[in-house]
């Protein structure tokens, strides 16, 4: 390998060089082509993506000594000389360093003057938005309207920062950060140059590494094979800037899908164990419900930052889980993300959160809602209480039939959940009463004296529509008779016996014990 860093030795020279920044490119050249020049261009974005590389191509295009042209020769005086650094003709500033009024009123007196070399006088600003308030008033006149031999070009990460009135005197180009797939192609080719073997998983962490930078991307290689030598593997890769985080997603997907709480909780431990930052494992395992989702749609490449092995196995985890399932996850998530992001425990509404997505109440599918609507498919619902008493009153006990046991092989707490389905009014109603019998031709229930759920009952319209419904569901008609019962009486002798039967049959425990009590007698 050569002495010289990588970031410095592919530095890109020409247009066809820049990666990832195709239609500020041909914008650029075809100004170039067309002579439609302006005085002042501003490239803007996140660092390393080649604003400052954009800025010399684009200046050594102007002053290139055979003409104006999107390809320039690299050859000619002027091209060598902006490639060094020494030229004359293109100034280059860091803005960070040159904040001053008075080192803008320096250069307002100097841009009067011809370039010595080239057809134009070319200011680079590096990081423009550095420049204080009064150095960008002070700049603004000239910045308008500078001599026809002098082009500005500004480069700055925050453009947010560049006052409004030197954003209007600009054309602006908003460079985006580089894909993970591009950045990854790159690698592939100067590992290639460098004679370096190196495995597609550690390029694609990598890239990742980089976020969206190849400039950064570039640095890291350089230093993974300094640490490493000639062959770059990712368990290299996690020696030099920590274990990645994708190892841990994909098994707290495995465990969040199949509803393990214990599992989730430790990957989750063991991912902090290793070094993992809790907010980054969070915001990727967002990203990755992301994937899961259009991996149910597609299986695209170019929809996904990820190696092609990833991919197929986001695919495979895709199935294991209904569509409006993952959406309701991801949202889930989504939400507890964003709180987890702003809070001080992190770690605990972490694990809060991935317990949440375990224990999430599955979604019925619409088609079988609608047909629970329909009446076509009797709901799950849960199983309803039911006071099955005989004609005496007292609850059912063993070896006596309850009337609870049915008609026709069905029994009354499915009736009373197909009659909720049906007629939640009425259903409403009935569970107020007591089933005293349900028999082959009748169906007896015994409501309170003065009762308002009897006096509804008695209704002609409601009376029919619980007749026809008990005839649809026992298969045959039955007709329904109404008892009447006094309240129990509030007086000390009130018969303990059906006291007890009646909490019997409200609890249903499995065993009772009952005990006489009452005032003790002191001894004689």
């Amino acid at each position: 390998m050569s002495s010289q860093v990588l970031a410095l030795k592919y530095r890109p020279q020409n247009f066809d060089e820049v990666v990832g920044q195709e239609t500020t490119v041909q914008i650029l050249k075809n100004a170039i082509a067309q002579k439609r020049l302006h005085h002042a261009y501003l490239f803007s974005g996140p660092r390393g993506i080649g604003k400052t590389s954009l800025a010399r191509i684009f200046a050594k295009a102007l002053n290139c000594e055979k003409e104006p042209t999107p390809t320039p020769c690299q050859t000619c005086v002027s091209c060598r000389e902006i490639t060094e650094g020494r030229s004359l003709s293109v100034m280059e500033i860091d803005g960070a360093s040159n904040t001053s009024v008075d080192d803008v009123r320096d250069l307002r007196e100097k841009v009067r003057y011809l370039p010595p070399g080239g057809r134009y006088k070319i200011y680079i600003i590096d990081e423009v938005h550095m420049l204080s308030t009064a150095a960008f008033n002070a700049l603004l006149k000239t910045l308008e309207e500078p001599p026809p031999h002098v082009i500005f070009l500004f480069a700055t990460t925050e453009p947010q920062k560049v006052p409004a009135t030197v954003l209007s005197r600009v054309i602006r180009f908003d460079l985006r950060p580089i894909s993970i797939s591009v950045i990854v192609e790159q690698l592939k080719k100067l590992a290639k140059a460098e004679s370096v073997k190196a495995a597609d998983e550690a390029l694609f962490q990598i890239a990742r590494e980089a976020q969206g930078g190849l400039r950064d991307a570039l640095s890291l290689l350089d230093q993974i094979v300094s640490f490493s030598g000639r062959e770059v593997t990712r368990a290299s890769v996690e020696e030099v800037v920590g274990i990645s985080t994708q190892r841990f997603v994909f098994g707290l997907i495995r465990t969040i899908l199949k509803a393990n709480s214990p599992g989730v909780l430790q990957n989750s431990e063991a991912a902090l164990a290793a070094g993992v930052d809790v907010k980054r494992l969070a915001l990727d395992l967002l990203e990755y419900f992301r994937h899961l989702l259009v991996a149910q749609t597609s299986q695209d490449p170019s929809l996904f930052d990820l190696p092609p092995d990833e991919v197929k196995e986001l695919a495979a985890l895709a199935k294991e889980c209904p569509a409006e399932d993952l959406d309701r996850l991801f949202r889930i998530l989504q939400k507890g993300v964003t709180d987890l992001l702003r809070s001080p425990l992190p770690k605990v509404l972490f694990d809060v959160l991935l317990l949440r997505l375990c224990h999430y109440e599955k979604l019925r599918p619409l088609d079988e809602i609608l047909k629970i609507l329909s009446g076509s498919v009797p709901p799950t619902l849960p199983a309803l209480p039911v006071r099955a008493t005989t004609e005496s009153g007292h609850p059912h006990a063993g070896g006596r039939r309850s009337p609870a046991d049915g008609v026709g092989g069905k029994a009354w707490p499915e009736f009373l959940a197909f009659l909720r389905s049906k007629k939640p009014q009425l259903f409403s109603i009935i569970e107020q009463g007591i089933l005293l019998k349900l028999e082959e031709k009748e169906v007896v229930l015994k409501f309170p004296l003065q009762s308002i759920h009897l006096q509804l009952l008695q209704d002609p319209e409601r009376s029919a529509a619980l007749k026809e419904l008990l005839g649809q569901f026992f298969g045959r008609p039955l007709a329904v008779r109404c008892e009447t019962s006094s309240p129990p009486a509030a007086s000390a002798g009130a018969d303990p016996s059906l006291i007890v039967a009646d909490a019997l049959s409200v609890f249903g425990p499995e065993t009772t014990h009952v005990t006489k009590s009452g005032p003790e007698k002191s001894p004689s």
